[in-house]
């Protein structure tokens, strides 16, 4: 990575990219894992929530595996990918106590977005076309 001389946009994205690539390998010997999260920044500084799990459990997946049932979906389906206008998410969550925009999903540049539940019948209907071709 440059000589970050300036914080902006560009530069907080190439931050979270080399601490995305590094911190696994620093965290492993401890049984760590960990959530790199929003980021704030000003033109001297960035600040990234970072998260870190014990014994490598995400508390996102934790908690899809929870509620799934609720929304007549199975564990396997946690990191399923949908296309909404083009763009390719992959589902990292869902909030039952929200129920007019209960799913997450999170595109490729790490953003999370919000989607109403009836999102979630693309994702059956791959995971079922998939069963049904032998892919999965």
């Amino acid at each position: 990575m440059k000589e970050v001389k300036q914080m902006n946009p560009a530069a907080c994205r190439a931050i979270r990219a080399l601490l995305e690539k590094e911190l696994p390998g620093i965290l492993y010997e401890s049984g760590l894992s960990f959530d790199l999260g929003s980021a704030r920044y000003s033109d001297t500084d960035v600040t990234f929530k970072v998260k870190l799990f014990l014994g490598g459990v995400d508390p996102a997946q934790a908690e899809f595996e929870k509620v799934c049932g609720l929304f007549d979906l199975e564990p396997s389906h946690y990191g399923a990918t949908f296309r909404v206008r083009g763009e390719t998410f992959t589902l990292c969550g869902l909030k039952p106590r929200s129920p007019k925009w209960a799913v997450r999903g999170m595109n490729a540049n790490g953003e999370c977005y919000k989607f109403k539940e009836s999102i979630l019948t693309e994702i059956r209907n791959d995971a079922i076309a998939a069963i049904v071709s032998g892919s999965k």
